[in-house]
């Protein structure tokens, strides 16, 4: 018995291929980050709305698709020669289509549950991860500059949770500003 069309088949094996390829086993590192700052600004006297709860999926799935998927399209020649690269190798197109996704939905997330510091603290993280990643810039590539994608990262979400939750704003975004 066909269970679905050939097209929603595919369709589905790609999804499931996307976010394996993302490192789910890895979400929590955002996600847990995000709920530790909302939970910080929560312990601080503030009430949340229900609109942490989108912010709150986009930092387990949507940050680590964006992130890791970028940082693997730009690795597809190194990755090809590592044995211990696991993780189901994607077409150049499914890498895009992962990373427009997780892009595309803070986007939705962003007009539908506005907030201007986690939107600031989002654009640090994914410019973080672009220039983690992306050529001629690739800081993956240049000591001691390697280490800062992964810090912004978390540290993004860390604080995203807190304003998001109702923490005070400004101060967070100008502790990382400087």
């Amino acid at each position: 018995p066909v269970l679905a069309p050939p097209i929603i088949m595919s369709a589905l094996k790609s999804i499931r291929s996307i976010v394996l390829a993302s490192y789910p086993e890895l979400w929590m590192y955002t996600g847990f980050l995000f709920i530790f700052g909302a939970l910080v600004a929560i312990k601080g006297g503030s009430s949340p709305s229900l609109h942490i709860l989108p912010y709150l999926l986009w930092f387990f799935p949507g940050a680590n698709l964006f992130g890791m998927l970028l940082n693997d399209y730009f690795d597809q020649s190194l990755d090809g020669h590592n044995p211990r690269k696991t993780k189901p190798k994607l077409q150049p197109r499914e890498y895009v289509y992962g990373i427009a996704a997780a892009l595309l939905s803070y986007v939705a997330i962003a007009v539908i549950f506005p907030d201007f510091y986690a939107a600031v603290l989002v654009a640090v993280a994914v410019a973080a991860n672009a220039a983690y990643s992306i050529p001629p810039l690739r800081l993956k590539e240049h000591p001691p500059f390697d280490v800062l994608g992964g810090p912004a990262s978390y540290l993004s979400a860390l604080l995203a949770g807190y304003v998001v939750a109702g923490g005070f704003g400004p101060h967070p975004v100008a502790a990382v500003a400087g």
